[in-house]
Formats: C-alpha cells, structure tokens, sequence
C-alpha cells in the first residue's frame, strides 16, 4: 500500500507539463545568472578598490620623494644628527630610554630656534608634517588602511612622534593657534608607535 501511494506521487510529481516545467526550469537558471553576475560584479569591485588603493600609495610615494621634500628629509636628518651628538657629548653613559628622552627635548629645542631664526628651514621640516597630516587624516577616515601606511612609512612616522610631537604639543596651546594643529600627523604617530609596542 505504501509502495503504490509513493509510486501513485512520483508520478503525478513528475508528469511532464511542459509549459510549467519550462517556467521553473527558466527561474532557476535565471537565479543561477543572476548569482554569477553578483559574484562578478563583486570581483569587478574588489578589483577596481585593490587599483585605488595601490594608484593612491604610489601617488604619496611620489609626493615623498619629490625634491622638496627631499630636502627637507636631509635638513631633518642632519637635524637628528645634531640632537643626538648634543646628548652623547652631555650625558655619554645614559641608557637608550634616556637618551631617547633627552634627543627628544634637544630636537624640541632646536626646531624652537628654528622658528625664530630660520624660517626658511623650519618651513622645510613643517612641509614633512604636512605630508603626513594628509596621510594621517586618510588613515584615520579610512580611505588607506594603517597597515599599508605603516609598511610605507614607519620610520619616518616613528621620527615624527620622537621629533615633533613635543614641539607641536607646545605649538596647539599657544594663542592664535588653531585647534587640532597636525592632529592627524600626531594621530598617525601614535598609532603606529603603539603598534611597536
């Protein structure tokens, strides 16, 4: 009795009406298409957002490798290079935490007398911060994500927060100053550094 009633179903399921069987057989293969366009159109994103991306990190390695920049990179390093054989000379025998401290303020120092004495070479070193507030503004709305950056960038950013950030700190709470001077530069800093540890 089961086998007839199983059998009597089977067949009445699978009687061919072709004008409905058609129908759904178009449906799903409609489905189907409609899958394979999703997923191609996906891809198509993904690809063109890959091309952006890697378009907009070959644009800011160009922009920092231009000759003004350039220059200013080797004003800057000469600049470190000074901090730092300032404090060897001072304190030769201080542990690399100290030291660290004491280049830190001798560099702030500098870039103060800069300010007040040469402004052509501290408007080269506030070029570098200029740079990275534009890097540090797209990271931080996430238009290029911290990781590319960071692989780009890192010891510059590092010098950043080791060299500026005092001095800047100063800067945003003088008066006239507007708020959040290099705030995005200081951001991109910070984060990094924290990654490090």
């Amino acid at each position: 009795m089961v086998e007839e009633q199983f059998t009597l179903f089977m067949t009445e399921a699978f009687k061919w009406n072709w004008l409905e069987n058609t129908y759904w057989i178009s449906q799903i293969l409609l489905l189907v298409i409609a899958g394979l366009a999703a997923g191609c159109g996906y891809r198509q994103l993904r690809t063109i957002e890959l091309q952006r991306r890697a378009t907009f990190l070959l644009e800011l390695d160009r922009r920092f490798d231009e000759p003004t920049m350039a220059e200013a990179r080797v004003l800057w390093s000469d600049l470190q290079d000074k901090a730092q054989e300032i404090v060897t000379d001072r304190a030769p025998r201080v542990n690399d935490g100290e030291r660290m401290q004491q280049v830190q303020a001798e560099f702030t120092k500098i870039l103060g007398q800069m300010r007040e004495g040469d402004e052509e070479g501290y408007s080269k070193l506030m070029k570098i911060l200029g740079f990275f507030e534009t890097v540090g503004l797209m990271v931080r709305h996430g238009y290029v994500p911290l990781d590319d950056i960071d692989k780009l960038f890192r010891g510059p950013i590092i010098g950043i927060d080791v060299c500026f950030r005092d001095h800047i700190d100063g800067r945003q709470k003088e008066a006239g100053v507007p708020a959040g001077l290099y705030e995005h530069a200081l951001f991109l800093s910070g984060t990094v550094r924290q990654r490090l540890g």
